[in-house]
């Protein structure tokens, strides 16, 4: 379902001047970590921060906590 939404254009994303995290799953097949990169490279304030689909499997935080320090190192 969610590879039928549509995501943010380039535009959208260049025009964001605010810090963001990326988060990208190694192992995601759904959600590439290709696409994670070209979207931290887009934003023009953005940290990408990588982890795993066990890690978020063992523990969903992981994957908030990662969008939080990628957030921090970009402010």
């Amino acid at each position: 379902a969610a590879a039928t939404e549509p995501g943010p254009s380039d535009g959208e994303l260049a025009g964001l001047d605010v810090p963001a995290g990326v988060v990208g799953l190694v192992d995601d097949p759904v959600h590439p970590l290709a696409q994670a990169r070209r979207w931290a490279r887009l934003l023009p304030r953005a940290v990408l921060v990588t982890s795993t689909l066990d890690a978020v499997g063992a523990d969903p935080r992981v994957l908030g906590a990662a969008a939080v320090r990628g957030w921090d190192r970009a402010r």
